[in-house]
């Protein structure tokens, strides 16, 4: 209900050429903020295989070992110390790569679930730690590129799949739990799933970030239709509790290849540009530059992203 919401910002996709502008309203009385005016189902699954099609045709297939992946960039196979002892560790540090970031904060332990895995860049690490790993993936394309890596995939809403036979003991949400359609059942399912002990990761975007704040409709994080909600430290916790879940940790990060995507974005819009491109392979020194910049906030909660581990209570 429009009445009762506070429009925070209304913007578009800024990719494909699409014009449609989606508001984003925050609850008078809860204060969990949605995206309003979403597409219907049949149309939003066309944005969905436009968007996140054209990210398996240009990424996924990548690293799978296929004689049909895109190339990846030729490194050096003997890095000069100033890459490997300076330059790596500070990249590291700048968080420049946010699989390696999300990877770093999972234990590769016991049987563990991923809700929304995309290509499978995130299990595929935790596999090779030794993890029993498996995914659930909506978009077929990306479920078979995960298979394709040697991953067990359940081509699937999580909502639709019951599969109840054996607990997991870590259920993770990488930049999913905003685009489902009912965070609050998707939550309690993922309980349900949980053996004893189990713990719950999620990692989403920060509603309270600094560069929200700076670049108002052009941050990247918006990624309208697709992002359906938009969750602060606050609201996170208000959901968890519905479902009988304790939060463990909750912190603020950052991904730093989303800060340089809304610089790119209001780069591109002040221009005037009709078709802003998808994103390339993001560039290293502005990425560090980013990070020197942005990182200090995550230690005043104003990260781009929330990291909160939860367990049943």
């Amino acid at each position: 209900n429009k009445e009762k919401g506070r429009t925070l910002v209304a913007t578009n996709d800024p990719y494909l050429n699409r014009k449609d502008l989606f508001e984003v309203i925050e609850c008078q009385k809860c204060g969990l903020v949605r995206t309003r005016n979403l597409p219907f189902p049949d149309d939003l699954s066309t944005w969905y295989d436009q968007h996140y099609g054209w990210y398996n045709q240009h990424y996924g297939r990548v690293h799978t070992g296929s004689s049909q992946d895109i190339p990846a960039p030729i490194s050096n196979p003997s890095p000069s110390l100033l890459k490997k002892w300076v330059l790596g560790p500070l990249m590291k540090i700048l968080r420049t790569d946010y699989a390696q970031f999300a990877i770093s904060r999972i234990s590769p332990q016991g049987r563990i679930l991923e809700v929304g895995c995309g290509a499978g860049h995130i299990l595929l690490a935790l596999k090779k730690q030794g993890a029993d790993v498996q995914g659930i993936e909506s978009h077929s394309g990306l479920a078979e590129t995960a298979r394709q890596r040697g991953l067990v995939i359940h081509n699937s809403h999580f909502e639709d799949w019951n599969d109840f036979s054996t607990p997991f003991d870590q259920i993770i949400f990488s930049f999913t739990l905003e685009q489902i359609e009912d965070p609050v059942n998707a939550l309690s399912l993922a309980r349900k799933y949980l053996a004893p002990g189990g713990v719950i990761t999620i990692l989403c975007p920060n509603l309270n970030s600094i560069t929200r704040f700076l670049f108002r409709k052009n941050w990247m994080m918006w990624h309208v239709p697709y992002h359906k909600y938009y969750f602060s430290q606050k609201t996170i916790k208000r959901v968890l509790d519905q479902v009988e879940l304790k939060v463990v940790s909750l912190k603020t990060d950052w991904r730093m290849d989303a800060e340089m995507e809304s610089v790119r974005i209001a780069w591109n819009r002040a221009c005037r540009k009709q078709v802003i491109p998808f994103p390339g392979q993001p560039k290293k020194l502005i990425l560090l530059a980013l990070g020197l910049i942005f990182l200090p906030f995550k230690w005043i909660r104003m990260g781009n992203m929330l990291y909160v581990v939860a367990t049943p209570k």
